[in-house]
């Protein structure tokens, strides 16, 4: 007997066809089909394990927020300063955040608040809710008339997790979904939130990416199965005008109930989604590959399997990218793609040694064995004294030249690294698939197509305050091109400032760092960027959360967008 996967109202595929690229039986619906129960053993120890460190990060968030302002009260007595002065106040904090080599906000080309965007640069999300809820910012992505569409994981108090949708406008403003279906519309159609109170839908358990092609978006979420007990990637597309597309569900190893999403990309009429393996084995991951049709809907998927790429014990995925190589990729065509992982050099627990790498898959999804050895490549980046910690955060590609002309391909990568006191921001890129021959050899460069900054080591930092407790972290979370330059988004960490969400600006070519700055989150607490989106060469949006000093639940968020600038040259900071 044949079984059936659903994919539409009158169109089905029989399994083994979805199958046949690949051993390992994967799987692809649009609803339920497959019978039997997978084991959830697996899913329950990742379950205990991302809870356990979700509540660490939670509580370490909330109370960053009151012991901040704690230490502020006792800095200022100390200094002899009236803590509730609001002068002395703002001054403490002016010098606290500011880097101690760098001068903030007065060249040109810098970016700063966005005064013309939202209110005064700033805008914030709860989506109708609640301010005890918890309102994330996750990702970002540019309609093709600018306007910025903003997704997060909204949880409303004693709810569970659902995806919310919002889009601004260029001056921040919100601007109303034309056509958001009735089911999935809050707040006179302000937001959309799936899959709110249709049982029909799988439920959410986290959400990852975005992405704009033609006038779709499409959403990346980890979603839930009952039957069979089946966490896995959910490709969830919308209209332009917030019309529901439908859902396309994807998994590799029905055996197992850990197949949760990590990222996405888009490009020449494909989609690739990026999952993994449970993180209580030695980890790796898979990918699935969809034909993006002319209606918007997925289909003719393909699958991947990468259980230990280059041999390694362990394998953690970050991230996702198609090859942009300019003329060589035509339309219909089928690109190959890059994953961004860490590599672990034991599967001992103990062991904290990891490399960034890189995994070159071709169009046929298996490992591209003309980019290096059997398609893996990995740069270290251990720094004398640390832990050797280094972990794979965020990959862009790019391709420029034209039919006629030579052509090229960029690969820019993003990693946090461990220095030896506090860690510190990397980037490697490669041009043409070998290290970039000027990345990397000025000031602040490893050579090898590599540059670091931020953060505090034994040859200094942007975090080598002479206060040991201004001494700060900086943690990159996400990359965007902006012309010639790569925008980090991230946030800085120090034990007495507490958390300010992060901008880092980078010539692209020379790896010249040309902006490392802190930005206020409109709360007064402690505030990050999870990702960055370029509206233009000069505009982006920081998208993340915040802790409101004001709201006494502990696992509270705001959702926080802040618009940014370097078109102003001449009212910088009230001077220039």
């Amino acid at each position: 007997m044949k079984i059936l996967l659903k994919t539409g109202a009158t169109r089905y595929f029989p399994i083994a066809v979805l199958a046949m690229c690949v051993t390992g039986a994967p799987a692809f619906a649009k609803e339920p089909a497959i019978p039997g129960a997978a084991p959830a053993s697996i899913r329950a120890f990742d379950d205990l394990r991302e809870i356990a460190l979700r509540e660490q990060r939670e509580d370490r968030d909330a109370r960053a927020g009151l012991a901040y302002r704690e230490s502020e009260r006792e800095a200022l007595t100390a200094l002899g300063f009236d803590p509730d002065d609001p002068v002395a106040r703002a001054a403490f904090r002016a010098e606290s955040e500011a880097s101690p080599k760098q001068p903030r906000g007065v060249a040109a080309g810098e970016y700063l608040l966005d005064g013309a965007w939202g209110l005064g640069g700033l805008a914030a999300e709860r989506y109708a809710g609640s301010n005890n809820g918890t309102y994330r910012g996750i990702k970002a992505a540019r309609l093709a008339n600018g306007d910025v569409v903003v997704v997060g994981e909204v949880t409303y108090p004693g709810g569970t997790k659902q995806l919310g949708i919002t889009r601004r406008g260029p001056d921040g403003a919100r601007i109303t979904w034309p056509n958001v279906n009735p089911e999935y519309s809050v707040f006179d159609d302000q937001y959309v939130i799936y899959p709110r109170d249709d049982a029909t839908k799988p439920s959410i358990y986290s959400v990852h990416d975005v992405k704009v092609y033609g006038d779709r978006i499409y959403v990346l979420v980890t979603g839930h199965l009952p039957s069979p007990d089946t966490y896995a990637p959910n490709v969830v597309v919308f209209g332009a005008d917030g019309s529901y597309q439908g859902w396309f569900f994807a998994y590799y190893t029905p055996e197992s109930s850990v197949n949760d999403a990590v990222a996405m990309d888009i490009y020449n009429d494909k989609l690739v989604v990026l999952g993994r393996h449970s993180l209580s084995v030695t980890g790796g991951f898979w990918t699935a590959k969809w034909d993006v049709e002319s209606n918007g809907g997925l289909g003719n998927v393909t699958f991947g399997d990468f259980p230990a790429p280059g041999g390694n014990d362990r394998a953690e995925p970050v991230d996702i990218a198609f090859r942009r190589i300019g003329s060589f990729i035509v339309i219909g065509g089928n690109p190959g793609y890059y994953v961004l992982y860490s590599k672990k050099f034991s599967a001992d627990a103990a062991s904290e040694d990891f490399d960034v790498c890189l995994l070159s898959a071709t169009g046929a999804n298996v490992p591209d064995e003309s980019f290096a050895g059997g398609g893996v490549r990995c740069k270290a980046f251990d720094q004398a004294g640390s832990t050797l910690m280094d972990k794979a955060v965020a990959l862009t590609t790019n391709g420029w030249g034209g039919i006629g002309e030579e052509t090229h391909e960029g690969v820019q990568v993003l990693a946090s690294i461990a220095r030896s006191i506090r860690d510190g921001i990397g980037m490697w890129e490669l041009v043409d698939r070998a290290d970039h021959p000027v990345f990397g050899t000025g000031a602040g460069g490893l050579g090898q197509g590599r540059i670091l900054f931020g953060g505090c080591g034994g040859d200094g930092g942007e975090g080598c305050s002479d206060v040991i407790a201004f001494r700060a972290s900086h943690t990159p979370t996400d990359l965007a091109i902006s012309g010639s330059y790569l925008l980090v988004s991230g946030y800085r960490t120090s034990s007495l400032a507490g958390e300010s969400s992060l901008l880092g600006k980078v010539h692209g070519h020379s790896g010249t760092v040309e902006q490392l700055t802190s930005f206020p989150d409109g709360f007064d607490g402690a505030g990050r960027f999870n990702s960055i989106v370029a509206r233009d060469e000069t505009h982006a949006v920081g998208i993340g959360e915040a802790v409101d000093p004001g709201v006494e639940a502990p696992g509270a968020r705001t959702q926080i967008m802040t618009g940014l600038s370097s078109a102003d040259t001449i009212f910088r900071d009230g001077f220039d």
